[in-house]
């Protein structure tokens, strides 16, 4: 009977085979990193885009002017309701009979500062470009708190529009430019194939 040896893998072959894997994890890793860092950018638009978002649907849901401000030295947007603006179309309340019979009555005034200023904290190495568009057709009540209405500043109102503007984000790892509408206040992406990845 012939015993044959058996055969194992030679030193060449398991060099080849280690040298593959070595170019294949050489390629993968700046793949890797690179989809990782437009990852991380994309999260940062979007989150930018859903915070203009929340600012609309307050001012809708709560029929008021709510802003959101650009703070450079922050590196911040931030969504501040108006406070205790009453709508103009409040019940009237009557405190007791004798009031009633006296003709007095008092106005409910339900406050908006149910809903907490949000924030979005931009990372370090991100520049802002925001431009606002003051929006003098539709002024501010004389009984509204004067919130802000400078150049990173923007209202939005109970009818949904807004006063406008262009946001453009730019970091080492992209830049995206967004719309304003006045119209809609709806924040959109100007064009998506903009974004571009070093």
């Amino acid at each position: 009977m012939i015993r044959r040896a058996s055969r194992g893998f030679t030193l060449i072959e398991l060099l080849v085979v280690v040298i593959i894997m070595a170019v294949m994890a050489g390629v993968a890793v700046p793949a890797y990193s690179r989809l990782a860092a437009k990852t991380r950018f994309d999260s940062i638009v979007s989150d930018v885009q859903d915070l203009f978002g929340y600012a609309r649907e307050q001012a809708v849901s709560k029929d008021t002017i709510v802003t959101v401000t650009y703070n450079a030295q922050g590196e911040a947007f931030t969504v501040t309701p108006a406070g205790n603006i009453p709508p103009t179309d409040l019940p009237t309340v009557e405190s007791n009979s004798a009031n009633a019979q006296a003709g007095n009555s008092q106005q409910a005034h339900p406050t908006n500062q149910g809903a907490p200023a949000r924030v979005v904290q931009l990372p370090p190495g991100y520049s802002v470009g925001f431009t606002a568009e003051a929006d003098s057709s539709d002024p501010v009540p004389s009984d509204a708190p004067q919130l802000g209405t400078g150049a990173n500043t923007v209202r939005f109102h109970g009818d949904g529009t807004s006063d406008g503007a262009d946001v453009t984000l730019t970091c080492r790892d992209g830049d995206a430019v967004l719309k304003l509408s006045p119209a809609t206040g709806r924040l959109t992406l100007v064009d998506p194939n903009r974004r571009r990845m070093n």
